[in-house]
């Protein structure tokens, strides 16, 4: 088989729509040494890792500032040129006209559900092509059973071609046990002694404002400040606001993005990891953590609880009275702590991407037939 994969996820800036799509592709690189691949994107990127010889990365003629306007008007052209069998779209997106058989990863349908939890031109290119790429594909994966269970609800039509193909960690996401590193990362970021941890995008889809709220509760009872890793993405300036309302100026540490190689030693760092998110396909950032041995209060719907099972505590991410009670109770309870560390570990050894990629594979191979 010849297999285009839209690689456009890492060549901009990295999220978690690009983190799943290296470790998917890395993955798939370790099973696959047989089928052609063909890594196209917008503009040029590296993949950070050595590909076989059946990947290849063909330098975009091209290059566009957005992966939108690429993906509908210049790769259709591609795919034809390259005469590919199947193209599997990795960001929701399916162009018109492949001439080829297609896959299309589905992460959520927050943009659909929660329109006004994105930014306008994402929801808008959401609201434009998303429902065509649903129809146009000819296998759906959903990165989790809850969001199996959100596009069949929306869109029932679709139920008989959807797989599950779950996500996992990437494999540096491990205990840090190596003291200096450690504090080389906490100097570096200013990371203090004791503190509760959030990793995410500043966006009211991850409730931050709620977790500030818990916190502010709870904070003249624990020695512990609150730390924010994740780039600013929009409507954050409330976030700030809140900040001085409720008077946490010097209890709230916000770091900007931290690189993804030093992110397994702030999660070590952190006494707690809070995830109070309103919609999360996945939630990478809760197996993060426990991979990590880093015990996680996360919210008790959609995916979360999936990905959680019975290693975190839950809350409902509406009431910041529940957060508080999940950060309190595990703020003064090393004992809770340490037991949620080891089910944690051993929770996210249950995800393998190794896993998600021979599940995609068999599906490359079962669309395959159906023209043989």
């Amino acid at each position: 088989m010849r297999i285009a994969i839209d690689c456009s996820p890492l060549a901009k800036t990295r999220t978690g729509i690009g983190t799943y799509t290296l470790n998917f592709l890395r993955a798939l690189t370790k099973i696959d040494r047989v089928n052609e691949y063909f890594l196209l994107a917008h503009r040029d990127f590296d993949p950070g890792f050595e590909l076989p010889a059946n990947f290849v990365k063909p330098t975009p003629r091209a290059e566009y500032s957005h992966s939108t306007p690429w993906l509908i008007l210049k790769l259709p052209r591609e795919l034809r040129r390259l005469k590919i069998d199947i193209f599997h779209g990795t960001n929701f997106l399916i162009p018109p006209l492949t001439g080829c058989k297609t896959v299309d990863t589905i992460y959520d349908l927050s943009t659909l559900v929660m329109p006004g939890q994105h930014k306008f031109l994402h929801t808008l290119s959401h609201k434009m092509f998303l429902r065509n790429s649903l129809r146009r594909a000819d296998r759906l994966i959903a990165i989790s059973e809850f969001t199996k269970r959100e596009i069949v609800r929306l869109f029932p039509q679709y139920e008989g071609k959807i797989s599950v193909a779950l996500g996992a960690v990437s494999p540096g996401f491990v205990p840090i046990d190596d003291n200096v590193l450690l504090e080389n990362v906490r100097s570096k970021h200013h990371l203090p002694e004791r503190f509760i941890l959030f990793v995410g995008t500043l966006e009211p889809r991850k409730n931050i404002s709620g977790l500030l709220r818990a916190y502010s509760s709870i904070r003249a009872q624990i020695p512990h400040r609150l730390v924010v890793v994740g780039g600013r993405g929009w409507k954050y300036s409330d976030v700030f606001d809140l900040i001085q309302k409720l008077d946490l100026s010097d209890s709230v540490l916000f770091t900007d993005y931290i690189p993804l190689e030093e992110l397994p030693a702030v999660y070590s760092l952190a006494e707690i990891f809070c995830y109070p998110s309103f919609y999360e396909g996945f939630g990478l950032p809760v197996l993060e953590a426990m991979a990590c041995g880093t015990p996680v209060v996360t919210s008790d719907i959609t995916s979360l609880p999936e990905v959680a099972g019975d290693s975190a505590l839950l809350a409902d991410p509406a009431s910041p009275e529940e957060i508080a009670e999940g950060l309190l109770t595990l703020a003064q309870n090393e004992n809770l702590r340490e037991n949620l560390s080891e089910k944690g570990k051993l929770r996210a050894k249950e995800f393998l991407w190794e896993k998600a990629a021979a599940a995609t594979l068999e599906i490359y191979e079962m669309i395959y037939r159906q023209d043989v």
